[in-house]
């Protein structure tokens, strides 16, 4: 790889997020099923995905199912409709 392809490490490094989100996400959802940030963070991190982000909404959703007063999840719920 040419050192100086920025877009080349900018996509490595969204690769790498996606697997690494999934792997870990996926496992604190896992381990506590009950804790909204959970399910905020899984979505903050697909998100941040371009190709990924419709599936972070039904992490924003569940979150609210969890705590319907959960603020960041509500906004970030919000993004879909605008």
């Amino acid at each position: 790889m040419k050192p100086d392809l920025a877009s080349a490490y900018t996509n490595l490094g969204n690769l790498f997020l996606s697997l690494e989100q999934s792997r870990f996400g996926g496992k604190a959802i896992e381990l506590n099923p009950a804790e909204k940030s959970n399910y905020y963070f899984m979505g903050l991190l697909l998100s941040a995905l371009e190709d990924r982000q419709p599936e972070a909404k039904p992490f924003y959703q569940k979150a609210l199912q969890l705590d319907d007063s959960y603020a960041e999840a509500s906004y970030e719920l919000g993004q879909f409709i605008l």
